[in-house]
């Protein structure tokens, strides 16, 4: 219905109430098709979580001394950044059994030849034949991005533990040595430690497990602002792969990373953080804001910098 048909239709007052009324009900309606969404894989992730603890007691009564550990790497035309940021920070690990495992969102840069280049039969790289289908609107498709990459790292990871990797974050030196006796020592299925993260240009945080936060708890509350649980310091045993990263999880205002974490943490996964910085997310080159990429001008960028001081300023007087 056009707007002159629309307003020859029903008076000022009328309209007005429409207006006020509509996205109220589509609201309510997206609220509920979201929960729809969240719920939908709870049953079936509950089961395979009290199977999955069954088989590995079974196959490791006498855990391995230094087990494999799947280092996975989900990537899209980083290159440069990868062999020159992400992968030195691996190779300089105190534990070294490990292997690591990326994978392209059909990356058409140099990638390829980056990672050869060290020579390393512990890294594996394996390239998309086309990229994932994310949404198109680019709010939901930032909060679904790499998806894709990300579930086929789970499916080629060999190792009795998985830790992820942003393609353009940093390890520090014990991060796998320090998270898997972690883990060992309380009996872990998952563990996760700190993570320093710039903002700005100069300008550090450090993302810490916080009742402000809700870190592991985020599924009691999905109101909550934020997850203590910063994607580059995840450790978790690899029976744990099958909560896939969630191509939908927009509907539920939840990025993929947090969606599984939620659902983690509803089915009963054994976790506990670690109070240690155990990785780094430094801005990429050229960027002057975290997630730049996703504005579209200078005032936009300004914008973002001010909303993200003043809320993390907040939360450090709470």
């Amino acid at each position: 219905m056009s707007e002159a048909t629309d307003k020859g239709q029903i008076g000022p007052m009328q309209e007005g109430a429409t207006l006020a009324i509509a996205p109220t009900a589509r609201r309510k309606l997206r609220q509920a098709v979201g929960l729809l969404f969240y719920w939908r894989s709870f049953p079936a992730e509950w089961v395979a979580l009290r199977l999955a603890r069954k088989r590995w007691r079974r196959l490791y009564l006498r855990p391995d001394a230094e087990p494999l550990v799947s280092v996975v790497i989900p990537t899209w035309n980083r290159g440069k950044l990868l062999a020159e940021r992400t992968i030195p920070s691996l190779l300089s690990q105190t534990y070294q059994n490990f292997e690591i495992v990326i994978v392209g969102d059909h990356c058409d840069d140099d990638t390829e030849e980056r990672l050869a280049a060290f020579g390393d039969p512990r890294i594996r790289f394996t390239n998309l034949p086309r990229r994932g289908n994310y949404p198109e609107k680019p709010e939901r498709r930032w909060r679904v991005a790499g998806s894709v990459p990300a579930n086929e790292c789970l499916k080629l990871a060999r190792g009795q533990w998985i830790t992820y990797l942003d393609d353009d974050d940093v390890y520090t030196p014990n991060h796998i040595e320090s998270l898997l006796q972690f883990a060992r020592k309380h009996r872990l299925e998952f563990a996760y430690g700190a993570c320093e993260r710039e903002i700005t240009t100069g300008e550090w945080i450090t993302i810490r497990d916080t009742p402000q936060r809700r870190g592991f708890d985020v599924h009691k509350d999905l109101n909550a602002w934020g997850n203590g649980v910063a994607h580059s310091t995840w450790f978790y045993r690899s029976y744990l792969r099958f909560f896939k990263y969630d191509l939908q999880s927009w509907w539920y205002d939840s990025y993929a990373d947090q969606s599984v974490v939620m659902r983690m943490g509803r089915a009963g996964v054994r976790a506990k953080y670690l109070d240690r910085v155990v990785a780094s997310m430094p801005l990429r080159p050229g960027d002057v804001i975290l997630s730049q990429s996703r504005f579209r001008s200078a005032a936009e960028i300004e914008a973002e910098r001010e909303t993200i001081r003043a809320r993390w300023n907040a939360i450090k007087e709470v």
